[in-house]
């Protein structure tokens, strides 16, 4: 119900104007495939990020059957966006266009014919009452599927069990484990939790921001991949179809600024939690030399790397004649240094007085705080 209110009074405050999107099914021969239906999947601002989530535009779910040469149109698509486009065919591995802006022409897209067999993995997602799900991307490394009409994805492999993520169309994304081709697995979505919260700047909204939220654990094994929202005119943003029960780190992108990430646990299905207020500050400094043995020279091309654990934000100088670095707004989180000292094995990293731990390639920093005093001692 919130969700929906919200997008009620979004839409509301502005007029649209709209264009056809016209285009062609066809094979992977370039026939036309009659009666394959196509989908608006997805919306995307042409300028900008925006407050809604990329599923969530009135456009979407619109949808249309190709006629007897393949053609199709799909009406009155708002002039201010571009979609991801989804086709489907019995027999046929469904296939999205992406970012099509109507205004620009014709787009094709083309349907590979599905393939069968012992190295196959088959299954049906449904949602939580059990319909199928179309257009859910069905992803491993190195493989994916597209759900059908009928919900069904294939996926073509060469292993005995499989691990695959689940993402689709106003549903939270998920994990399947250990599926097998001998087995046709039915997998439920839930259309999971939501967090919301606000962007503020010296008692001021912050509109238009980026907002993203990453899980705290991402291990290949686990990590879902990331989300983002913008915020609206008054600061706040809403980001919908979060898994339920996951620890999210929550932070803005600004290019004038630094956002210090807060760390949110989404409950159940169906739930909401506060992310607060995120405010805008200057952020951290984190700055130091390479202290080399007196008989080693800096090499060309020897850098330094510092990297978010929380927010992933990363950013790498090369050293100077000096070997000094220096790495200004950077967000109050764990963070860790890593080193490309070409000739040179880093021995310890100190900051002023005191050791850093040093696992392989990488030095583990303060989670808060300037840490200016950093010395890295190579041999």
């Amino acid at each position: 119900m919130m969700r929906r209110l919200f997008l009620v009074l979004l839409f509301a405050a502005r007029a649209f104007a709209a264009s056809d999107l016209t285009g062609t099914v066809v094979d992977d021969k370039g026939k036309p495939l009659a009666g394959a239906r196509v989908y608006v999947n997805g919306a995307f601002p042409k300028l900008g990020v925006s407050a809604v989530c990329p599923t969530c535009y009135r456009d979407c779910g619109k949808n249309e059957a190709a006629d007897a040469k393949g053609a199709f149109r799909l009406r009155a698509l708002d002039d201010l966006l571009v979609f991801d486009i989804l086709a489907v065919a019995d027999g046929y591995e469904p296939r999205f266009a992406q970012r099509v802006d109507p205004k620009r022409g014709m787009v094709t897209i083309e349907l590979p014919i599905r393939r069968t067999g012992q190295y196959v993995i088959n299954g049906i997602v449904v949602d939580p009452a059990g319909k199928p799900v179309l257009g859910a991307i069905v992803d491993a490394t190195g493989v994916h599927s597209i759900t059908n009409a009928k919900g069904e994805f294939a996926l073509f492999i060469p292993v005995a069990k499989l691990d695959v993520r689940i993402t689709a169309r106003t549903f939270a994304p998920r994990f399947e484990r250990q599926l097998t081709p001998n087995e046709k697995r039915t997998i439920k979505l839930s259309t999971g939790a939501t967090i919301v919260g606000r962007l503020m700047r010296a008692d001021q909204p912050v509109s238009g921001a980026k907002i993203e939220f990453r899980q705290t654990d991402r291990n290949p094994s686990h990590d879902l991949g990331p989300a983002s929202i913008g915020t609206n005119d008054n600061g706040y943003f809403f980001m919908t179809y979060l898994a339920p029960n996951e620890e999210y780190a929550v932070h803005a992108t600004l290019p004038d600024g630094v956002v210090d990430p807060k760390i949110v646990r989404t409950e159940e299905e169906g739930s909401s939690s506060e992310a607060g207020t995120l405010n805008v500050g200057t952020g951290r400094e984190i700055a130091g030399r390479v202290v080399l043995p007196p008989t080693t020279s800096l090499a060309a091309g020897s850098q330094i790397t510092v990297t978010g654990d929380l927010t992933g934000i990363t950013r790498t100088v090369t050293l100077p004649p000096d070997a000094t670095f220096a790495f200004a707004s950077m967000p109050n989180e764990p963070a860790h240094l890593t080193f490309t000292l070409p000739g040179v094995r880093v021995a310890s990293v100190w900051n002023g007085g005191r050791p850093l731990p040093l696992t392989g390639n990488a030095a583990v920093l303060p989670a808060e705080g300037d840490v200016a005093g950093v010395r890295v001692v190579g041999e």
